[in-house]
């Protein structure tokens, strides 16, 4: 029966022209047990931080150190920088782990976060805990959930 979910989410995938690469940038989950996600729509967050601290929204945007967590090749930096905030042809997309962030603090050559990147880092994560902001689905066994990692933060809570 779940197999079937998966052929059919396959199939609208390419009906809708998603290449790999695409695919990198969806979640998909299939729910083998209950599971429970929280999401918040980017835009949505991009535009009360504007409103209410447009000074961290400038944070958001500079590239911040990221962890790799142990998964670089030989002679490559442990760690990689890049903003947590970008456009896309005018769309705003986020991508946010804020763990990745904190640990990459532990190497000695990547710069220390300041008190606006926290500040910013604290900002998004408390919007993204908000009931006012975020969503919270539960998944059946069987059910699919199709995100752009780019314009919807998520976390699974629990399986």
């Amino acid at each position: 029966m779940w197999q079937s979910v998966i052929v059919g989410a396959m199939i609208l995938m390419l009906v809708f022209g998603f290449t790999i690469n695409l695919l990198t940038l969806l979640a998909i989950v299939l729910a083998v047990g209950i599971v429970v996600d929280d999401a918040i729509v980017v835009v949505e967050a991009v535009e009360h931080i504007l409103h209410t601290r447009p000074d961290l929204l400038d944070e958001l945007y500079r590239p911040m150190s990221w962890h790799r967590q142990n998964e670089h090749r030989d002679g490559e930096q442990p760690w990689f920088d890049l903003p947590v905030l970008h456009d896309l042809h005018g769309t705003p997309r986020m991508f946010y782990l804020g763990w990745y962030i904190r640990d990459a603090q532990e190497f000695p050559e990547v710069p220390r976060l300041t008190p606006l990147q926290i500040d910013a880092m604290s900002t998004l994560e408390r919007l993204a805990n908000d009931p006012a902001f975020h969503l919270e689905m539960q998944f059946e066994p069987g059910d699919v959930q199709l995100i752009n990692n780019g314009r919807v933060l998520h976390a699974r809570e629990a399986y």
